[in-house]
């Protein structure tokens, strides 16, 4: 990260005038001319000191903190979706051949060519923030870089003095206990999943939507105002949608199922030139990453030619949609894909909706488990009434009041299960978030997976026209950066004076995990950010028949930095 000399973001200044300016006396252009340069001189006067004793702007160079901050970067909106989301580059460019994959619904490859980098982020700093309180555990900290003081970084607070920091599962512990983000924090790190307001305009045969039917009789989805619609008359027999963490195209898992023979007048498994076996001792069809619906559609098609088996259909499909679901994990779309990083499977997501009733009468249930826990909530619309459950090694239940329109989050996140009505939370109940990686994704079927989400209604009617996922930040104890080299201890011991820091994009990030020492002095401090004053989108201008490309500032982005 280096510093900008040219964006500085200052407040609103207000010049009071006397009661001679109420006058309806017309002013001479030379009072005009004055009262310009006047104000031109007071206002270059208060960005001077605003700017030498208050704040400064940093600009943001690398893709540590992404998506919290984005450092140089291609701006892309998907092209089938409309996300919008950026890839990182170096500051002199990346590679021709670079392609970019969406987020959100998983398009690859999105040719990003064309596109034109555009510089990072810019940061408002306060300078003095530390010298009147010391820094907090998860808050973002601008400082000089301990291997090199002429430079500096941004960066999260893990650690604080004199503490034993340690990186597990995901999870930060702090002297053998688990830390807890703030839900502020949270929500403002989280990384989106999955949408259902977007519109996937695109017609590819490997995409679905992610939340399907369990019971397509009793579930519509409204494509043009992209709301579910439950009903279910009976009180024992629920509408139920499901979530699965649908890939187009994905590598890291091998699926399979069970099939006694592979057809004799088919050609081989292996024939097909696909990543297709057949497993004659375990009689069972695999795939090593996801089977290509055209090529399951051609097997299946020769199949019903040479009239086989219908079982030999059934499997296939079957193989075709448990290979396209994996688990949830900590890949992030800004990093480009010559860094080849192995996933790690998140246990930490958010299941935010809006519920609205249509009935009056009804149970409505929200269910979220992981690997650790099993969290359940149950609103009766005719009581009026919600209980929360959370089942991990005790059972806790809550009980309050609920009415109408409900925007809902169920989290688990950091070991807390917490529920939130209309952004209040009303439920925060804590877990041991260690479990028995058993209990995980079993290896071939990730539809069994350690992360389940679903909703339901049972007598009664609901819509849902918001409804959105989200992950956690999972902090590897290790970056998977080639130019450093990784200290191979998962616990640090800091210093009365040092800080424990890490970037919110833990894959790539280098930080307290590699730099020498590991730890930063806390009179490397430079100040606390506070605001995204400046974030980046690309314009064009043209001028005598040439266009050139500018940098505009991306409002919507503007933000406060927690």
């Amino acid at each position: 990260m280096q510093r900008s000399t040219a964006d500085t973001a200052v407040p609103h200044w207000f010049v009071l005038q006397n009661s001679d300016s109420m006058s309806t006396k017309k002013p001479t252009n030379e009072s005009l001319i004055r009262q310009l340069t006047e104000t031109l001189a007071f206002l270059a006067i208060a960005v001077c000191i605003f700017r030498s004793f208050i704040a400064e702007g940093y600009m943001i160079t690398t893709g540590s903190m992404a998506p919290t901050l984005w450092g140089y970067h291609k701006r892309i909106v998907c092209p089938n979706c409309n996300t919008l989301f950026s890839l990182g580059v170096t500051q002199n460019g990346s590679p021709d051949n670079e392609a970019a994959r969406c987020p959100v619904c998983t398009a690859y490859p999105i040719d990003v060519t064309k596109l034109k980098p555009i510089e990072g982020d810019q940061i408002l700093v306060h300078k003095h923030a530390y010298e009147v309180r010391s820094p907090r555990r998860f808050e973002v900290v601008v400082f000089r870089h301990p291997e090199d003081f002429s430079q500096a970084y941004v960066k999260r607070v893990l650690g604080l003095p004199g503490e034993t920091v340690e990186l597990k599962g995901g999870n930060v512990y702090i002297d053998g206990e688990l830390a807890r983000k703030p839900r502020d924090i949270n929500q403002a790190s989280r990384i989106l999943i999955d949408d259902q307001s977007l519109d996937v305009t695109d017609d590819d045969p490997d995409w679905r939507r992610r939340w399907v039917s369990v019971t397509p009789e009793h579930a519509d989805f409204d494509e043009d105002k992209h709301t579910w619609k439950l009903h279910s008359e009976s009180p024992t027999s629920p509408a139920t949608i499901s979530f699965r963490n649908w890939q187009r195209r994905q590598m890291m898992t091998t699926t399979s199922v069970p099939l006694s023979s592979w057809p004799e007048k088919l050609l081989a498994a292996e024939s097909y030139h696909l990543p297709l076996t057949y497993d004659l001792k375990n009689s069972a069809l695999k795939c090593r990453g996801s089977l290509p619906f055209n090529a399951a559609d051609d097997m299946i098609s020769a199949a019903k030619a040479e009239q086989i088996d219908p079982a030999f259909e059934t499997a296939v499909k079957e193989l075709f949609r448990l290979s396209h679901v994996t688990p949830i994990t900590d890949s992030y779309s800004y990093n480009r894909q010559e860094y080849n990083l192995q996933p790690y499977e998140v246990q930490d997501v958010t299941l935010a909706t809006t519920i609205d009733p249509t009935s009056a009468t009804g149970l409505i249930t929200l269910h979220l488990e992981n690997a650790a826990v099993t969290t359940t909530m149950t609103i009766d619309l005719a009581r009026k009434s919600a209980t929360v459950r959370v089942d991990s090694q005790t059972s806790t239940e809550k009980t309050f009041a609920v009415s109408g329109r409900m925007r809902l989050e169920l989290a688990l996140v950091d070991g807390r299960a917490t529920l939130a009505i209309n952004e209040d939370v009303v439920s925060a109940i804590s877990y041991d978030p260690e479990f028995e990686r058993s209990r995980a994704s079993s290896p071939g079927n990730p539809d069994a997976g350690s992360v389940h989400m679903e909703i339901s209604v049972a007598g009664g009617k609901i819509e849902i026209p918001s409804l959105k996922v989200y992950r956690d930040i999972y902090y590897r104890h290790q970056t998977a950066s080639r130019t450093q080299q990784n200290s191979p201890q998962r616990a640090w011991k800091l210093e009365p004076d040092e800080l424990f820091l890490s970037g919110d994009n833990s894959p790539i990030s280098l930080d307290s995990r590699t730099w020498k020492p590991g730890t930063i002095h806390t009179s490397y401090l430079i100040g606390k950010p506070l605001f995204l004053h400046l974030p980046s989108r690309p314009g064009v201008v043209k001028f005598a028949g040439k266009e050139f490309t500018i940098r505009l500032p991306d409002i919507p982005r503007m933000k406060s930095i927690h």
